[in-house]
């Protein structure tokens, strides 16, 4: 086997390079399989490296299993994902170096820190979603959420506070026009929503935005998305359930929010509007005025430690 790691030098508050490194070192020491290092360089730098080197390994030892790791963030756990999607005798690890990793929250009792414990741990198949035609390992959020991430990337060029970028972001789209008049459809065309929303999500993960559970019955192999829609509110309505938005209450406690919100699970999903929508798969921004999205069941062999005792 090979372990490929693809580091992101910018993801997180430190450089994670020279600690991984370190204890790379110590850890294959007296090991027979080999690893290899890449230092991302620019924007989808991951996906191309991964799929040239899938691409060399098919053309010189198609049997040889290459284990990715992707240490960084959310974004670039997303590169990673769609630098390994579509290849054969490949399986995925997710190492938390980044300064957010909600993928990973869909699993509290497993330790993805330990390094020794991933390169050891077998991997297990995880289902992915296709947005359009990226892939998603966790979310993809649209509307409210996806145009303050846009707004905050650009803000973060000229703060040099992430926080106070995100703040503003929140605050400027709360005073603009909120919705999106969309129509959403099954896998069978069957219409399941049409109207006015403020956000909406289509979850394989359980948490994406720093902690918000938008789908906290989201199981990540069972061939299904969890699709939550928030419905077109006032902002003080918006302000007043925001909290519990952020819990997951909205499904968990579905008959108290289903006024106000819209929950369904299914394999394939349409979303069209007149006007562009915002989306984040995985965090990174788009845009489009339709989007077609499907489950693509046990896409991955996902690396998973063993869930820690006690929990």
């Amino acid at each position: 086997m090979l372990h490929y790691f693809i580091v992101n030098p910018a993801a997180g508050t430190v450089n994670a390079l020279p600690r991984l490194k370190a204890e790379l070192e110590k850890i294959f020491k007296n090991r027979s399989d080999k690893y290899e290092v890449y230092e991302t360089k620019f924007e989808n730098d991951a996906t191309m490296e991964i799929k040239r080197k899938l691409q060399e390994r098919d053309e010189t030892d198609p049997s040889l299993h290459v284990r990715i790791y992707s240490a960084g963030g959310d974004g670039t756990a997303y590169e990673c994902a769609n630098g390994v999607y579509g290849y054969q005798n490949v399986s995925f690890a997710i190492l938390p170096t980044g300064s957010c990793n909600d993928f990973l929250k869909t699993f509290p009792d497993v330790d993805f820190n330990n390094l020794e414990d991933v390169v050891n741990a077998d991997a297990y198949p995880l289902d992915v979603l296709k947005i359009n035609d990226k892939i998603c390992v966790n979310v993809c959020n649209v509307g409210y959420d996806a145009k303050a991430n846009a707004d905050c990337m650009r803000f973060r060029k000229k703060m040099k506070s992430i926080h106070n970028a995100y703040i503003r972001a929140l605050v400027i789209n709360l005073l603009k026009p909120l919705g999106d008049n969309i129509k959403m459809y099954d896998e069978n065309n069957n219409l399941i929503y049409e109207g006015k929303s403020l956000l909406f999500t289509f979850g394989n993960g359980q948490y994406y935005g720093g902690g918000y559970r938008c789908a906290p019955l989201s199981i990540t192999d069972d061939g299904l998305m969890d699709i939550s829609v928030i419905k077109k509110v006032s902002r003080l309505t918006f302000l007043r359930l925001v909290g519990g938005y952020k819990k997951g209450e909205h499904v968990i406690n579905y008959e108290k929010y289903k006024k106000v919100s819209f929950y369904t699970r299914c394999k394939k999903a349409r979303v069209v509007s007149e006007n562009m929508l915002t989306y984040c798969v995985d965090g990174e921004i788009f845009y489009a005025k339709e989007l077609n999205v499907e489950t693509i069941e046990h896409a991955f062999n996902f690396v998973m430690p063993k869930k820690q005792e006690n929990q």
